[in-house]
């Protein structure tokens, strides 16, 4: 991640030029600002996530006036896909959207490569059950 030292240093993880402490400072930064920005919203846990990538993209205060404006205009400012998303385009431009929805098709990919793997590995442990059977 691009931490800034300031960010690292308030992180305390150690030398953020290094792999480790800089993707360590990363994701301790970003859960604590999902906590303190969307830790009380009333939005499910994948929400609170898309929206702390907003954030960290282009700013929490510019999250924040985006989710008023998609009430506003009936959207659910608590959901970031096919709502909260469609102010951003228009008002942030492509960037915030293509970002979190870059993250979250990885997400989506990772779970699903993650559900085969299971899938796979259940099959295995039958097989070897009805092998020993």
């Amino acid at each position: 991640m691009q931490v800034m030292p300031a960010t690292g240093n308030a992180m305390k993880v150690g030398d953020i030029t290094q792999e480790d402490p800089n993707i360590h400072a990363g994701v301790k930064y970003l859960t604590t600002t999902m906590k303190t920005l969307y830790g009380n919203e009333p939005m499910d846990d994948l929400n609170k996530v898309l929206f702390t990538f907003a954030a960290y993209n282009c700013g929490p205060a510019r999250v924040k006036q985006l989710r008023a404006e998609a009430s506003q205009k009936g959207l659910d400012p608590n959901v970031w896909i096919n709502n909260v998303e469609f102010i951003a385009a228009e008002r942030v431009g492509q960037e915030t959207v293509n970002y979190v929805s870059n993250i979250y098709k990885y997400y989506v990919a990772y779970k699903l490569v993650a559900a085969q793997e299971e899938q796979r590995r259940k099959a295995q442990q039958s097989l070897q059950s009805q092998q020993q059977h």
